[in-house]
């Protein structure tokens, strides 16, 4: 049905993967204002539903999906047999954290609605992963596949995602290496790379690479839709590659974005309907239409999100003074934001506290499999009273606060045996309190009506006013949307519902900030990110890349400048360039800035210190002046932090 898979469709071979392309329309938003920034924004993420260029979009691949869907149906109805039948979403980063937000929204629902639980998560690095970066996890296929094996070990039938959206995570490799030879599995590619353009490089301590584990799922895959075979409900041994090509991101190479978006679209557009056949609801909602309602989503939001221009100034304005962005939220609105969060480092490499979210309830809300990891450090607390606690009375003026929620007020707990704060009152309390010690504080909630947007400071008496002047009051936004809830009215109680589009709706609001805040400190070049944190093979080979792309310069002088910033040389000895990457990427790590103390914001660093986090800057600025020294670089960045603009400086 799709020819991009093999080379085809128009695909050279050896191309540049789709994810790691440069998106022609995002090619000047570090040099666009903060409204211009929106729209470049929402014109990458129509890309999402419309396709790029020629090649298949999520609209193309309604068919395979419906099959898919049926598939799950039936390991559903099974398991409310007896049988011991598992559906399991796996990956790294953002891929992993949505498994786990996934596998948590649809086992509640199926456990409120009297069905036992089915659905699974595995994220490379474990539960410590879903709030923090643990990326050079991702790079052991072998992990991958023991996990696999003992989650599986007694399972009668699976039904396994493997969600890698560059079609480039060694982990997943090898659990997909694992589940194709065991007729108990259907085995499921996602991603948004043609085939041909999988990661082909050499795997440590494994005797394959990516791109071969994914041509023979592809290969299968053709097999049986030449036996037709794939309209069955059920077939053992069934492999699928869902890769819809949505085109590069908005930032390159941040598969966050529109790989996060159209990873959370895409299984909740396959599972979501075999739910609602399984619970005998009185509709039944199509994956194509499902897609539609998508789509019409992304449009109300952007049609919306201009409201939100004055928070991302500020939140811009707190990380160029060097103080913070906080989000607030509770149940799904608040482990999205938390997970935003959580991206910001390995995308930007910006330090842990620069952007943090915090969650009512903590661990004790998120229903995670490791249970509570708050004693593991600072990091792992964020729940709101360590908000309360630690951060509320260091809050200064230069901070923003932002507070996000489904409907007119904060979300309820989920159900009464869950001892959850109930959060409305206490968060306006902590917003007021915010409020007195001078920070930005803002709301952002999502509701359903027919009606347009209102942005409001508490003593407006127009829906439509604007925000006060100063920092004396909340500036309020919400949105309104046609479809918040996934299912229909009458499946389930509107507290047990999934507000699957409200909470698309915010990822694409909360990407915005983030992303537009540290596009305005020169965190990117054009639309490449620069300060990325490498932390893994593929962050390595990316920097590489990145420095080449910017400088001109040739493969062996970028790589070159890479060492000498990451192990701090004015020359690269034949004893450093031979050593394996994952000693660079230990050295690299080295450099970052450690969390801070006690759950509490991180002060003001020596310079020295905030130095150390500029490795690919660094490397930039020693490959676009070739005669400086290390020390030299830096003190060029301290001075200008835009590379940008030190190339122009260079030029002329």
């Amino acid at each position: 049905q799709h020819t991009d898979g093999d080379g085809g469709g128009g695909v050279p071979m050896g191309a540049v993967p789709f994810t790691e392309v440069a998106n022609e329309l995002t090619d000047e938003i570090d040099v666009a204002t903060t409204e211009q920034r929106l729209r470049i924004l929402r014109q990458a993420d129509a890309q999402v539903f419309a396709g790029w260029r020629h090649h298949a979009s999520i609209n193309d691949y309604a068919t395979v999906l419906q099959v898919i869907s049926d598939a799950a149906l039936t390991l559903i109805e099974g398991s409310a047999k007896g049988e011991a039948n598992a559906i399991i979403m796996s990956g790294c980063g953002t891929s992993g954290r949505l498994a786990f937000f996934l596998a948590r929204t649809f086992n509640r629902l199926l456990l409120q609605s009297g069905h036992p639980a089915i659905f699974h998560y595995l994220i490379s690095g474990g539960d410590r992963a879903i709030v923090m970066s643990v990326e050079k996890a991702e790079d052991d296929p072998n992990a991958g596949a023991a996990e696999l094996k003992a989650l599986t070990a007694e399972k009668h039938r699976v039904l396994y995602f493997g969600i890698t959206c560059g079609f480039s995570a060694a982990y997943v490799a090898g659990q997909l290496d694992y589940a194709m030879n065991d007729a108990r599995f259907t085995t499921v590619l996602l991603g948004f790379n043609p085939v041909c353009l999988s990661r082909n490089a050499p795997v440590e301590n494994w005797d394959k690479t990516f791109r071969q584990i994914a041509t023979e799922l592809d290969s299968r895959q053709k097999r049986q839709q030449q036996s037709q075979h794939q309209q069955q409900q059920w077939l053992s041994g069934a492999c699928y590659v869902v890769n819809p090509i949505v085109g590069p991101e908005p930032i390159t190479g941040s598969t966050r974005m529109k790989g996060g978006t159209a990873t959370k679209v895409l299984l909740e557009v396959i599972l979501a309907p075999a739910i609602s056949r399984a619970l005998k609801t009185p509709t039944t909602t199509t994956p194509e239409q499902l897609l539609m309602m998508y789509e019409q989503t992304c449009r109300q939001t952007y049609n919306q999100i201009e409201a939100v221009l004055p928070i991302i100034e500020h939140a811009g304005n707190s990380l160029r003074s060097g103080n913070h962005v906080y989000y607030l939220g509770a149940d799904t609105f608040g482990i999205l934001a938390a997970v935003d969060a959580s991206e910001c480092p390995p995308t930007y490499g910006a330090s842990f506290d620069d952007i943090r979210g915090f969650l009512d309830g903590g661990w004790q809300a998120m229903h995670n499999k490791e249970g509570d990891l708050s004693s593991l450090g600072a990091s792992f607390r964020f729940s709101i009273t360590d908000f309360t606690e630690r951060v509320l009375p260091t809050l200064t003026a230069g901070d923003t606060v932002i507070s996000v929620q489904l409907g007119d007020a904060i979300q309820p707990r989920p159900s009464a045996d869950e001892p959850v704060s109930q959060g409305g009152h206490q968060l306006s309390t902590i917003l007021e309190s915010a409020v007195t010690s001078g920070a930005y504080v803002s709301s952002i909630s999502i509701s359903s009506s027919s009606t347009s947007i209102s942005t409001s400071a508490p003593d407006s008496t127009s829906d439509h006013s604007t925000k006060s002047s100063d920092n004396s009051a909340i500036y309020r936004v919400h949105y309104r949307l046609s479809n918040v809830y996934l299912f229909s009215d009458g499946l389930v109680q509107q507290q047990h519902n999934v507000p699957a589009f409200a909470e698309i709706s915010l990822k694409w609001t909360l990407n915005a900030i983030s992303t537009i805040a540290h596009v305005s400190i020169g965190k990117v070049f054009k639309n490449l990110m620069i300060d990325v944190a490498v932390s893994n093979n593929k962050l390595f080979s990316r920097a590489i890349g990145i420095i080449e792309k910017c400088t001109g310069q040739p493969t062996q002088v970028a790589r070159t400048c890479l060492l000498r910033a990451i192990h701090e040389v004015d020359t690269v000895s034949e004893s450093i360039d031979r050593l394996p990457i994952s000693v660079h990427i230990e050295h690299a790590m080295a450099l970052l800035p450690a969390p801070s103390k006690a759950g509490e914001p991180q002060q003001q660093q020596p310079q020295q210190q905030q130095r150390r986090r500029k490795v690919v800057p660094c490397a930039l600025v020693l490959a676009i002046r070739t005669g400086a020294s290390v020390q030299e670089a830096l003190r060029v960045l301290d001075a200008e932090p835009v590379v940008r603009r030190i190339l122009s400086l260079t030029s002329a």
